[in-house]
C-alpha cells in the first residue's frame, strides 16, 4: 500500500487506479449476509441518525433526503420509517442486490449506479447524506462541488468519514486487531481525511462548514462487533466501555469524523 501526502495541504490519498484500490473499492466481503447480525447494523444506523438529527435541528420526517452510498440500506430504512421523502444512490451492484433482497420496500427508493448516471427525481433536497462514502471518491472537491446542484438553497450536506489524522497509530491498532487484513487503512479508501483536510475539501467545493467533529468508534460496541466479526465479545464489551467513558480514543484522534455544511 502506497499512501501519498500533499506537501501543501496535508491531504493523504492513494492512487485511485492502483490495483489494490480498484479491487477493494466496493468489496463484496463487506456485506454481512448473516441475518442474525442485521440488528447490529440497525443499531448502528440508529446512532448515526441521532448524530444527523443533532446537527440539522429539523424534523427528519419533513425533509427531502438524498443519500449517496446507501450501503446495506439500514440508514435508508430509518429515513423511510421517519416519513422522510427519501432517495438513495448505491453504486455497488453487490450492495444493491443485498438491499433489494432483504428490504424490498426500498427497491424504488434506492437507485443502482453513480450519481451522474441514475434517473434522480427532478427536485432539490433538504439533506444530502454521505456515510463512509467520500473516502472512496477520486477528486473529492470536484465531486462535492457537483453535488451542490442537488441541494436546496437552505439544504444541508452531512458527511461521515474515518479520521486518519494519526495514521501510523491507527494503522498499528488495526494490525493488532487484524482489521483490513493487516493494511494500515482500508484498501479501497482513496482519500484519507483528517478534520483540517475535510474542512478544506468542503471550503474548496464552495460550502460553508457548520461543524466538523469527531465521534468514537472504539467506544461503540456495535461497530466493534462488526469490525471484529464477533471475536473477543466479552473483552470487547469491557474495552468499549472504557473508551466510551474515558474518551481516550478521541484524545488520540482515533475516532471518525462528521461534518455538516451548507452552500457557501
Amino acid at each position: 500500500m502506497v499512501i501519498y501526502r500533499c506537501a501543501s495541504c496535508g491531504m493523504m490519498f492513494q492512487n485511485p487506479s492502483d490495483n489494490l484500490v480498484v479491487s477493494n473499492a466496493y468489496a463484496a466481503e463487506m456485506i454481512d449476509k448473516d441475518q442474525s447480525r442485521e440488528g447490529i447494523h440497525f443499531s448502528i444506523s440508529r446512532t448515526t441518525m441521532g448524530r444527523i438529527s443533532s446537527v440539522i435541528h429539523k424534523p427528519i420526517g419533513s425533509l427531502r433526503v438524498l443519500e449517496i452510498g446507501a450501503g446495506a440500506g439500514c440508514l435508508a430504512s430509518r429515513f423511510v420509517e421517519s416519513g422522510a421523502d427519501y432517495t438513495g444512490v448505491e453504486p455497488s451492484k453487490e450492495f444493491y442486490r443485498h438491499i433489494i433482497a432483504g428490504k424490498p420496500y426500498l427497491e424504488k427508493r434506492v437507485l443502482n449506479g453513480h450519481i451522474n448516471a441514475v434517473p434522480l427525481p427532478q427536485k432539490k433536497y433538504d439533506l444530502l447524506v454521505m456515510i463512509d462514502t467520500l473516502e472512496h471518491i477520486p477528486n473529492p472537491v470536484e465531486y462535492l462541488r457537483k453535488l451542490k446542484s442537488f441541494l436546496s438553497n437552505d439544504g444541508v450536506m452531512y458527511i461521515e468519514v474515518p479520521n486518519e489524522a494519526l495514521l501510523s497509530l491507527k494503522g498499528a491498532m488495526r494490525r493488532v486487531l487484524n482489521v483490513y487484513s493487516g493494511y494500515i487503512t482500508h484498501p479501497g479508501h482513496v482519500n484519507l481525511f483528517n478534520a483540517n483536510t475535510l474542512h478544506m475539501a468542503l471550503f474548496g467545493a464552495g460550502y460553508r462548514t457548520i461543524s466538523v467533529s469527531q465521534y468514537s468508534v472504539f467506544g461503540d460496541y456495535n461497530r466493534m462487533q462488526v469490525a471484529l466479526k464477533g471475536r473477543w465479545a466479552a473483552g470487547c464489551k469491557i474495552a468499549c466501555a472504557i473508551f466510551k467513558y474515558s474518551k481516550i480514543d478521541l484524545l488520540m484522534q482515533q475516532g471518525n469524523l462528521s461534518a455538516c455544511a451548507k452552500r457557501g
